[in-house]
């Protein structure tokens, strides 16, 4: 059972080890950055 424990969280870590290297960061930090700028607040907040 340990066995399949261990198994199981080295297949989790190598995956998410494979998409962390392999996204293109500051593609990422851009698209951010524009969402965070082109939303606005609703009318009924700003008064």
């Amino acid at each position: 059972m340990w066995f399949g424990i261990i198994c199981g969280i080295v297949v989790q870590m190598l995956l998410l080890l494979s998409i962390t290297m392999r996204t293109n960061w500051d593609k990422e930090a851009l698209k951010a950055k524009d969402r965070v700028f082109s939303s606005s607040l609703p009318l009924d907040m700003t008064t």
